[in-house]
């Protein structure tokens, strides 16, 4: 079926499980793809295809990574593509998800097209490896880490032609804008406890017309053509990710999503808080947790405490500063989630004797009696 067709020489169409694009003019592309990825000048197609389910299906995928050129040829075979003239790329996200952007400015086009998961394998750079290769076989080096489904795949066109240089430039543009919408969505890594920059299985593809008007030879931030790249990625990857995974902004308004890279998951949070309170009120707090934890004010200030814990942690302000920080940060918290802004200095003061450390669980600690202190005091006279 038939989807698009981008300046008179991209023609986008759906198949099954493959969405693929089809050059009606000469193109550069410069890929990650496995089997013929790298700077070609000789491809007439470019494809996503769904290689499995998200969640415990992993045929296809395990084929993919250990053996990609049997799986481009699987691949190309199935839906009748030439083997030697197309690049594909591979995920487990719906292709009926597939996003769109467009974006132009006078004569320039640039199309972005997406799938995006990122609720099991978001990751952040720098974040400790599952495997390394060695002789050409992949050998696990920390088995609490092995990688899941969930992954980002962006094609980039653009109607002008880009010189190589401009063309590697433009891959850093979209990948910094891929990270933006991460970081403004609140998306955790699942590998450590910081904001996932990614996935540990992304993948990317920007196609530039041949033979254009202007021969492009920069797509940094601060040029047109690098504008329109970063738009039309973050607004793909913020579609394909309220559709594939329905992440929206309103929808991470959550305590509990603010304390996901912690290791809080599901009620997690309500069951650390419910023992900090008296039978009764453990039994309304568990009834109302919702409203309670995801008031706009409660996770914001929530957030800011978090923050202001992440500068300790990356060296900004001095951890000597790290029991002042948490008693003027977690009193607010408090204040906030009670209602009773006289109470404010009385909290100060219970919450003192709350700090036990430094380190994660030492903090989720405080934070669960910060919550509990105020909600004790809510319904209070």
């Amino acid at each position: 079926m038939k989807i698009d067709t981008f300046y008179n020489a991209v023609e986008l169409n759906r198949v099954e499980k493959v969405v693929y694009a089809n050059f009606l003019k000469p193109h550069r592309v410069l890929s990650t793809c496995r089997a013929h990825g790298g700077l070609k000048s000789d491809l007439n197609f470019v494809f996503n295809h769904q290689s499995c389910e998200p969640v415990d299906h992993s045929w296809h995928h395990d084929i993919a990574v250990k053996d990609p050129g049997q799986y481009h040829q699987m691949i190309v075979e199935k839906y009748g593509l030439p083997q030697k003239k197309a690049a594909a790329m591979g995920t487990a996200a719906n292709m009926n998800n597939l996003s769109i952007a467009k974006k132009n400015h006078q004569a320039l086009e640039v199309m972005a097209i997406g799938t995006a998961g990122v609720e099991t394998n978001a990751g952040r750079a720098g974040d400790a490896a599952s495997y390394y290769q060695k002789k050409g076989k992949f050998v696990k080096v920390n088995k609490d880490s092995l990688p899941a489904a969930g992954t980002i795949v962006i094609m980039l066109f653009v109607n002008q032609e880009l010189t190589p240089g401009a063309m590697v430039t433009a891959l850093i543009t979209a990948t910094e804008a891929k990270t933006a919408k991460l970081q403004e969505l609140l998306v955790p890594s699942r590998y450590s406890d910081g904001w996932a920059t990614g996935t540990g299985t992304d993948q990317i593809l920007i196609a530039s017309q041949i033979g254009g008007e202007e021969l492009y030879n920069d797509a940094g931030k601060h040029g047109k053509l690098g504008e329109l790249i970063g738009t039309a990625v973050k607004e793909v990857v913020a579609k394909a990710l309220a559709s594939q995974n329905g992440m929206t902004p309103p929808g991470r308004c959550s305590s509990e999503v603010v304390l996901s890279r912690f290791g809080i998951r599901g009620l997690d949070l309500v069951h650390s808080v419910k023992p900090l309170l008296t039978p009764e009120k453990s039994a309304l707090f568990e009834k109302n947790h919702l409203s309670i934890l995801n008031d706009p004010v409660t996770v914001s200030c929530l957030a800011g405490l978090c923050h202001q814990y992440d500068l300790i942690k990356w060296g900004i302000i001095t951890e000597s500063c790290y029991p002042e920080i948490l008693v003027h940060q977690g009193s607010l918290l408090a204040t906030v989630i009670s209602g009773k802004q006289v109470k404010i200095l009385q909290f100060q003061k219970v919450l003192a004797s709350k700090i036990q450390g430094f380190g994660n669980d030492h903090f989720l600690r405080f934070i669960f009696e910060c919550i509990a202190l105020g909600f004790d005091s809510k319904w209070e006279g």
